[in-house]
């Protein structure tokens, strides 16, 4: 596989068609990559105050939806039936975690390679270009399930309960990422995300 940065910062376009957010939105994400990965991520809507604040980690996964004064922090591994945070910071994460291969399998002439998942409670699975890039993915969680199509300007994931295309506007390598960017406090009186 080709090497990943050590850090990445992205500005994306984002389209979203869930029941807990829905419409068109501008991103900023910046990423860890590698054996320890984290990510932030913000989407912006083209007129009002941020609509989503996200960082994911190994450890936990937790976003806050200011318009809706809605919010979800989990430890993980996740537990219960995953919200829109726990979809989007799993995929997020995975997307820049170094993969570790655990298994092989042929399907109708393509090599898929099950991989170590960074959030325990899930099973990935990748399928893997000639040239080593990652062309889809598939989570899958007990009964819920996510595909991920990759293209050479972003990707959309389609599964359980929602559905969102992220295209990369622009991506910058970086050197590093202080560990302060994936600190997200919900505040105190945040309404629950179902």
């Amino acid at each position: 596989m080709p090497a990943p940065p050590a850090a990445v910062r992205q500005t994306v376009r984002v389209t979203f068609d869930s029941e807990w957010v829905a419409g068109e939105f501008d991103g900023v994400l910046v990423a860890r990559t590698g054996a320890r990965p984290a990510v932030r991520f913000q989407a912006f809507p083209d007129l009002g105050r941020k609509a989503i604040d996200l960082v994911a980690s190994s450890q936990r996964i937790a976003g806050w939806l200011p318009a809706t004064r809605q919010g979800s922090d989990h430890a993980t591994p996740l537990s219960g039936t995953p919200n829109a945070v726990d979809v989007l910071g799993v995929i997020l994460l995975e997307r820049f975690a170094e993969i570790e291969a655990t298994g092989m399998r042929e399907e109708n002439g393509a090599w898929w390679v099950r991989v170590r998942p960074r959030i325990e409670c899930l099973d990935v699975a990748v399928r893997v270009r000639a040239d080593g890039t990652v062309a889809r993915r598939r989570f899958e969680r007990g009964w819920a399930a996510w595909d991920e199509e990759i293209t050479a300007h972003g990707f959309t994931v389609t599964g359980y309960r929602m559905r969102f295309a992220v295209t990369v506007v622009e991506s910058t390598p970086l050197d590093a990422v202080p560990d302060g960017t994936f600190d997200l406090k919900i505040p105190a009186d945040a309404r629950p995300l179902d």
